[in-house]
């Protein structure tokens, strides 16, 4: 808590007049979010904390929480789509989809909605700490993978430099790379059926910096379900959360559910 309210305490300070000044703060959570609190996060005891209301208390400032995917969601919807209808993936410690439709964020009745991390993959699997068995993220996030290459290679730690020389000259991790494609395609194949957006967004720094295995993952949705569907990388980087909250802290501002601007404007 200190230590983000010294960070937002520092940029205000840093940031010329306005007619409204700072509208707020938006936060983005590795977890499931309801109602401005933080429910459950698998790898932290984050949910321990009354984050909301705390920072908001040493700020003075309104705070909104929001899940990583879904602010990802919103980012690429407010500030880079034409889809009217996306998915956001986003894939690191966890996988979660954050789902827009008709420039609505979909979060669900608990604020789950999209959290394809925990779906089922293999039946009797790996546990999972949201309590399941065989989950998907305990199979093809980036960090199980990073801990596959590393023991495959026998080196303690692998990092994103060393993946990408792995993938042009290293056939055994090559393959692992295309399996992790494969079984991310899976989580695909099964969310597009679900909710047949326009447009599926691969939020990940491994799949920006190697984009052909964005081929892969297309060459294994072989269901009439996904024809139709385009599946790309983020052209927002590793800024998908960043603008995300700033489009969360827009809508709270404006009181309205749905709001998308001029990438020209902002992305230049």
């Amino acid at each position: 808590i200190d230590t983000l309210s010294q960070i937002i305490q520092q940029l205000c300070s840093d940031l010329p007049k306005s007619s409204y000044g700072i509208i707020g703060v938006g936060v983005a959570i590795h977890g499931s979010i309801y109602k401005n609190k933080i429910t459950f996060v698998p790898y932290s005891d984050m949910d321990e904390i009354e984050l909301q209301e705390k920072l908001s208390s040493h700020t003075h400032l309104p705070v909104f929480l929001i899940n990583e995917a879904n602010a990802s969601a919103l980012g690429e919807y407010t500030f880079t789509s034409n889809s009217e209808s996306l998915i956001s993936i986003s894939i690191q410690d966890g996988i979660g989809a954050g789902i827009i439709e008709k420039g609505i964020l979909y979060s669900g009745k608990n604020g789950n909605a999209g959290e394809i991390g925990h779906t089922t993959l293999y039946p009797d699997g790996r546990l999972c700490p949201c309590g399941n068995h065989g989950c998907l993220e305990q199979y093809a996030s980036t960090t199980i993978l990073y801990k596959e290459i590393s023991k495959l290679k026998e080196v303690e730690y692998c990092d994103l430099h060393q993946v990408i020389n792995y993938w042009h000259n290293d056939e055994e991790v090559i393959q692992l790379l295309k399996n992790n494609a494969k079984l991310i395609s899976i989580g695909v194949n099964n969310i597009v059926s679900m909710y047949d957006p326009e447009t599926v967004v691969i939020n990940n720094e491994l799949y920006r910096e190697i984009p052909d295995l964005i081929n892969v993952i297309e060459k294994h949705l072989t269901s009439r379900n996904n024809r139709n569907v385009f599946i790309k990388n983020t052209s927002l980087e590793d800024k998908t959360t960043l603008y995300g909250c700033l489009s969360l802290v827009i809508r709270q501002f404006l009181k309205l559910n749905k709001i998308k601007f001029n990438t020209n404007i902002f992305l230049t």
